[in-house]
């Protein structure tokens, strides 16, 4: 038998530690463990990062670990928060009386169930047009965006008010409201399936000046993470919501600096979009 390198197998393992720390949360969330439900969410988002600079570091990176860690990420953000969300929502006292009186079982839940499809069913598409565009070459102006909100941070997004009930427990009344709840959940999995660009830091190159400012600056907001995890994750939660204008006005500037800076190359992209347009409506006239 050949001899076979067990360096291929870690990163895979790493996702796997996403995926059972995704179901662990689950688990949690049954039990009524909130902040133990948080803490395995926020490990499995920590695995997620990590699988992928594992990967690169062993030069191991192969399709299947891109498969798998899409897989893994449709249940950590997909159906993870959404399930979270779903028994956190509920009124404990109509629970347990709908389950002896069936009448009351459509009330017993806060959270409509819909709205946990709708979350499962974005991530789902929204991971899907990631993996079909693994192939292909995405014009230079995207290096620094994401198509859409990434499955992680969708899923955070979604667990928000949570977050701020934990924070804020005064207030745990208000965030628990079904529409307040409600309209996150829905911000969240619109926001992955879309196509509006949001900012990415895996292509960034920090200079010597500014990584004696960024780092230490991340020290202190780890270091206020496990003073105040409630509280930091929750104002992380707003600020990404608040940049995401910012970011989409970041994107049309760069967009258009480099149409003014390459217009040839802006010319055969658009001759490319108008061709890939017409192949799809013609596919679809032969669906017809």
């Amino acid at each position: 038998m050949k001899k076979r390198s067990l360096r291929p197998l870690v990163p895979n393992f790493v996702t796997m530690l996403a995926l059972v720390s995704g179901v662990s949360a689950i688990h949690m969330a049954i039990w009524g463990r909130w902040r133990a439900a948080i803490l395995c969410l926020f490990a499995s988002g920590l695995f997620d990062f990590l699988d992928g600079k594992v990967a690169r570091l062993l030069s191991v990176s192969s399709r299947f670990g891109a498969e798998l860690d899409s897989l893994s990420d449709f249940v950590c953000f997909g159906l993870a928060p959404g399930l979270i969300l779903y028994h956190w929502a509920m009124d404990p006292a109509k629970h347990l009386a709908a389950l002896s009186d069936a009448s009351l079982r459509a009330d017993a839940s806060a959270l409509p169930w819909g709205i946990v499809l709708i979350l499962a069913a974005c991530c789902a598409g929204r991971l899907a047009r990631f993996n079909a565009a693994l192939d292909e070459e995405e014009p230079p102006y995207w290096e620094h965006f994401f198509v859409g909100v990434p499955a992680p941070a969708g899923g955070f997004l979604a667990l928000s008010p949570l977050l701020f009930a934990m924070a804020l427990p005064q207030w745990e009344s208000l965030f628990r409201n079904t529409w307040f709840v409600s309209s996150f959940v829905l911000f969240a999995a619109l926001a992955m399936a879309s196509r509006i660009p949001t900012v990415s830091l895996k292509h960034l190159h920090l200079s010597r000046a500014w990584r004696q400012i960024v780092f230490p600056a991340v020290a202190v907001l780890i270091a206020s993470a496990v003073a105040w995890p409630w509280e930091v994750l929750g104002g992380l939660a707003v600020l990404y919501i608040l940049a995401v204008p910012l970011t989409v006005v970041l994107f049309w500037r760069t967009k258009a600096k480099w149409r003014r800076e390459n217009p040839e190359a802006a010319k055969a992209l658009d001759a490319a979009d108008a061709a890939d347009e017409a192949l799809e409506e013609d596919a679809a006239g032969d669906a017809r």
